[in-house]
């Protein structure tokens, strides 16, 4: 019993961890896109977990399409910007299998 309780307490200090600092800089990385998702479809963004968005919803202006554009062409060159001054190859090596798969 006491085996068990051992075993069991190590898993869960183990999980309970904090990431390592490339999934954080992963994470904040990946903030600027769900900001995009955030401002222009709120409710998927909070389908997705997005905190305070429940009171929101999506709008359609006329440019909507322009600016949505703008904010992910800021967003692409700011990731660019990041990826350029990345020194962690981690961080690196998940931003180059994004770009491959399309979801840069």
């Amino acid at each position: 019993m006491r085996l068990t309780f051992l075993i069991l307490s190590v898993c869960v200090f183990a999980v309970a961890q904090a990431p390592p600092a490339w999934v954080e800089k992963s994470n904040q990385n990946a903030q600027l896109l769900i900001a995009i998702m955030a401002k222009y479809s709120p409710e998927s963004a909070a389908e997705e977990g997005v905190p305070g968005l429940d009171e929101q919803i999506s709008s359609s202006p006329a440019d909507e399409p322009e600016r949505f554009r703008k904010d992910v062409a800021a967003a692409r060159d700011e990731l660019q910007k990041r990826l350029g001054a990345e020194k962690d190859a981690l961080v690196f090596l998940e931003a180059a299998s994004a770009k491959l798969s399309g979801d840069f």
